[in-house]
């Protein structure tokens, strides 16, 4: 079987798709191969979570800032790193989890529009994209689009759609799912009826709906003064905002490896985001039996297309706060009985087995 080679600039065992890689590692050793991962920056406990000794790890050395640098020097000093593997490794099978036109796959790439597009539609500011990055994406989307020669592998129907309108052939374009475990994202094991958070988790404020949540919040907790609103995050920005508007039962706390705990202790999760490439904490939430209230702007939302699932909000820059208040009172009315919870459980698996996702994707190239 072909070595595989998986390039991404972060790898961790949380967060979305920093913890996907680790994914693919673990699944990649069950079937013997050899594999090998260039990263730019490891998560702690990343070596304890793989916990195979036979994985080669490559760091390259980048800078976090600016953007543009960081993404170049990954491109380049990758393409180094994989050329040196390749002269021992043969035929390796490469994997960019960044979106970057290296190797045979482009894990997860958006072109950039669909970013600035939401953003714009906000009324947020775009001073991320200076000129430097803004043609540095430019450039990115039109290779992807022209010259690359490997897949484009999305995870929805927007994502693709967007491709296909830029010209880029059906056959070059991949509808993947990514996995959730259903054997680790499952009902507690003991009955939790004492439910009182309502859970959040992202680290970007704005990109996560964070901000919109915290707005919100004084409504909720005025119509549901028995609820906790948890943030799970990391930095400053959050708590420092959460102390500015003074607000009461509100608890922030940083990322855990064993997320799945923080779903048994909560009555509803939400995901308000402004902009999501998929969005892993609904198909989790719901694996674990608790409802789930998602913006329209995040794609693992299609998941939610019954009632006792949870609800789907419009973001349009327009009301937001508003609808995720109602949204939210909606929701919190769904039964946590347990046939209910494990219907919601049942979903999620059901949805998994329909679909190919991006480990068995990558794990069947040979």
């Amino acid at each position: 079987m072909r070595p595989v080679i998986l390039v991404s600039m972060n790898v961790a065992p949380v967060g979305g798709l920093t913890a996907d890689v680790l994914k693919c590692v673990r699944a990649l050793r069950k079937q013997g191969r050899e594999v090998h991962v260039i990263y730019g920056f490891r998560g702690e406990g990343t070596l304890k979570s793989v916990n195979d000794p036979n994985v080669h790890w490559h760091k390259v050395f980048l800078i976090k800032r600016p953007p543009v640098l960081s993404q170049l020097m990954l491109w380049m000093l990758s393409k180094r790193k994989i050329k040196k593997i390749s002269n021992h490794s043969k035929n390796p099978l490469v994997v960019c989890f960044d979106r970057l036109p290296l190797g045979n796959a482009v894990i997860g790439a958006a072109p950039v529009e669909l970013w600035r597009k939401a953003r714009k539609q906000l009324g947020l500011s775009l001073f991320f994209y200076q000129p430097a990055y803004q043609n540095w994406c430019k450039w990115v989307d039109s290779i992807l689009a022209t010259s690359f020669s490997g897949q484009i592998i999305v995870y929805s129907k927007r994502d693709r759609d967007a491709w296909l309108n830029r010209g880029v052939p059906a056959s070059k374009v991949v509808s993947l799912a990514i996995p959730t475990s259903t054997d680790r994202f499952a009902l507690p094991t003991e009955p939790n009826n004492i439910r009182s958070n309502i859970l959040i988790i992202g680290r970007a404020m704005k990109h996560k709906g964070i901000d919109l949540a915290l707005n919100a919040w004084p409504e909720i907790s005025h119509r549901h003064p028995e609820l906790t609103l948890k943030i799970v995050t990391q930095g400053w920005k959050v708590r420092r905002f959460a102390e500015q508007l003074g607000l009461k039962n509100v608890v922030i706390e940083e990322f855990i490896e064993n997320v799945e705990a923080l779903y048994h202790q909560s009555k509803l999760v939400i995901m308000p985001s402004m902009y999501e490439t998929w969005g892993n904490v609904v198909p989790e939430a719901l694996a674990c039996g608790v409802p789930v209230v998602a913006s329209s702007e995040v794609p693992s939302s299609e998941m939610i297309d019954s009632d006792y699932l949870g609800v789907v909000f419009m973001r349009d820059g327009n009301s937001d706060s508003q609808r995720l208040v109602e949204a939210i009172d909606s929701a919190l009315n769904l039964s946590m009985e347990p046939p209910i919870m494990q219907s919601r459980h049942d979903r999620v698996k059901n949805y998994m087995a329909e679909k190919n996702d991006i480990v068995s994707w990558i794990c069947n190239q040979t």
